[in-house]
């Protein structure tokens, strides 16, 4: 470096310069290439596309669950989709649920009672390249809001939660209201025909206990869900679709009503069990009293044999003594 009376030349100060900055150069690029690798494991389908602010957003491949590292060049974005079976959850326990708190779909039966469902929504992601594609270009460029929380389609578990929240969600909400919509309550909880008001007298004796068969309601769902989800996607973005009803309940007032018609539903019930054995028992009674006409000695058979065996002498009357075992 050529020095002078001041300090270094302005020569030698440029050429520093310029080597500092090449090596800066060659630092960025090099930890750029570096980052520049992507692989993808066997639980989720990735999407890359250029980022660069000079130019476009397009996608430049997709990468299949499981690939190995490859090099996808500088200054682009990589978006990751799940690719294994999913679940999206519908419950009233908040530490399973998809959404926060205790989340159940309300909706009114036929005769206007309000039903809480519950169930789980299963679907695989749809791996196909151009479906990828096509499933990024629509919701992989916008952002998502539910609860008060925003995020990507791809970001990781909470993202695509998000996304299923408001995207899916109402989706199952209006196939789980079709489907109740359909059906009185007590077809899906018989118990409430003990609660119906009817203007009739409901027969307790003709009312079964627990839930009815509602596969076919769960059915209806599941149809419905298997044609409505994609087309409201605008694409066969998600298969597999299956929908499992796991539990009906009705509000805690209804509920109280029907506990208090079963209880007294078991009340009739055990009233009638002992009418019926008092009756057998009368019954019983004067058919060995006809018995006991027609065979005076069966009788005092019979009497004998009733004395309980630690009594060693019984005395029926006056005067009389009667000594039955040894």
């Amino acid at each position: 470096m050529t020095y002078n009376s001041n300090g270094p030349s302005a020569k030698a100060i440029g050429i520093g310069c310029l080597g500092g900055a090449a090596v800066f150069t060659a630092i960025v690029f090099g930890i750029g290439y570096a980052m520049s690798y992507e692989s993808t494991d066997a639980g989720h389908v990735a999407v890359v596309r250029n980022d660069a602010f000079w130019g476009d957003k397009k996608i430049t491949s997709v990468m299949q669950p499981g690939s190995s590292a490859r090099y996808v060049g500088y200054w682009t974005k990589v978006h990751f989709y799940p690719s294994t079976q999913s679940s999206y959850t519908i419950t009233d326990d908040p530490k399973e649920g998809d959404t926060p708190g205790v989340d159940v779909i309300s909706v009114p039966s036929l005769d206007g009672v309000q039903m809480g469902i519950q169930g789980t929504l299963y679907f695989s992601f749809n791996t196909d390249p151009d479906t990828v594609k096509e499933f990024d270009n629509k919701f992989g460029t916008r952002s998502f809001t539910y609860g008060g929380e925003t995020g990507n389609a791809y970001d990781g578990t909470k993202g695509f939660g998000i996304f299923e929240n408001q995207i899916v969600r109402p989706v199952i909400n209006n196939a789980v209201r079709e489907a109740i919509a359909t059906k009185k309550c007590s077809d899906l909880l018989a118990s409430c025909a003990l609660v119906q008001n009817t203007g009739q007298q409901v027969d307790l004796t003709k009312v079964p206990n627990g839930n009815v068969n509602i596969n076919d309601v769960q059915k209806a769902i599941d149809d419905a869900l298997k044609t409505d989800i994609n087309a409201t996607l605008g694409g066969n973005y998600f298969t597999g679709i299956k929908f499992t009803l796991n539990k009906v309940d009705v509000p805690q007032n209804v509920q109280d009503a029907i506990n208090q018609a079963q209880t007294a539903f078991a009340n009739v019930s055990k009233s009638q069990a002992a009418i019926a054995a008092a009756q057998a028992d009368a019954k019983a009674n004067e058919t060995r009293q006809q018995g006991y006409n027609a065979c005076p000695i069966c009788g005092q058979i019979d009497l004998m044999r009733a004395i309980p065996d630690h009594i060693t002498t019984w005395a029926p009357g006056a005067g009389v003594t009667v000594t039955p075992k040894p």
